[in-house]
C-alpha cells in the first residue's frame, strides 16, 4: 500500500504542475483576445482544433523530431481544449 500512496502523490504533483501550465496558457490566450470557450456553439471547432493538434503531436513524435517546448505547448493546448469540450 505505501507504493500506491507514493504513486498517487507523484501523480497528484504532476497534475498540479500541469494544471498551472494550463492556466498560464489560458491566461495568455485571453490576453490575446481569445474567447468563446464556454459557448456550446464552438464545441465542434474546439474539437476539430484539438484533433489537428493531436495529429501534429503524433507527427512530431513519429518523426523523432521532438524538441521539447513545441510538444509541451501542444500538450497543454490539447489538454485545455479537452477541458473546454468536457465542460460543454
Amino acid at each position: 500500500m505505501p507504493e500506491r500512496t507514493a504513486e498517487k502523490h507523484r501523480l497528484h504533483a504532476a497534475v498540479d504542475l500541469f494544471a498551472k501550465k494550463m492556466k498560464k496558457r489560458l491566461d495568455e490566450k485571453v490576453d490575446e483576445g481569445c474567447a468563446g470557450w464556454d459557448n456550446p456553439n464552438n464545441t465542434l471547432d474546439i474539437a476539430n482544433t484539438a484533433y489537428v493538434d493531436v495529429d501534429n503531436m503524433l507527427s512530431i513524435i513519429e518523426s523523432s523530431e521532438a524538441s521539447g517546448p513545441v510538444e509541451e505547448q501542444l500538450a497543454i493546448d490539447i489538454a485545455n481544449r479537452c477541458m473546454m469540450i468536457e465542460r460543454l
